[in-house]
């Protein structure tokens, strides 16, 4: 009977087609449901304390660049605090995108709608650099007619241009 060899062992499920997710595609609505929840919990705060800023630094009276009309300009100082807090909101915002999208894999918008980014292939979130790379070339997807946003509806991964540019993925989670 030690003469038997071992029973065939059952071979290891193939990779899915095309080298992508093992996950489902995320649909459109859940995606643009996830970024105006991110947009809501980051940018509105932001835009509050510009509007706070605005209220107290000091402002001239200027004509506007159309020349028909009279403009408040922030002056001096003023304009160097507005510069420092929005350069704190961006900075802030792109830590958020480098640590929930890139290292944990969603931000609270896509943990709500339950959908996770991932690197094609391997089912890992994409990373901090990758990460804040993907939300700058949301730029070019925007730049002609959002056609880059709206390209995942007919994008045999469901990718956007800046899904594709990063290596990355929006799938259910």
């Amino acid at each position: 009977m030690s003469d038997m060899p071992p029973p065939p062992s059952t071979p290891p499920p193939p990779p899915p087609p095309g080298g992508g997710s093992a996950s489902e595609p995320a649909n459109f609505g859940q995606r643009l449901g996830a970024m105006l929840i991110d947009l809501a919990i980051f940018w509105v705060p932001g835009a509050i304390v510009m509007y706070v800023a605005l209220s107290v630094v000091p402002t001239e009276l200027v004509i506007c660049q159309n020349g028909t009309a009279i403009c408040e300009q922030p002056t001096g100082a003023g304009f160097g605090i507005l510069a420092l807090i929005y350069l704190a909101i961006l900075v802030g915002f792109l830590w958020y995108i480098a640590e929930f999208e890139g290292r944990r894999g969603a931000t609270i918008g896509r943990r709500a709608l339950g959908t996770k980014v991932v690197r094609i292939g391997t089912d890992e979130p994409i990373g901090a650099g990758r990460a804040i790379g993907r939300w700058f070339g949301r730029i070019i997807s925007g730049i002609p007619c959002y056609l880059g946003y709206l390209w995942m509806l007919w994008d045999d991964k469901s990718q956007t241009w800046h899904d594709k540019m990063t290596d990355a993925q929006v799938v259910k989670a």
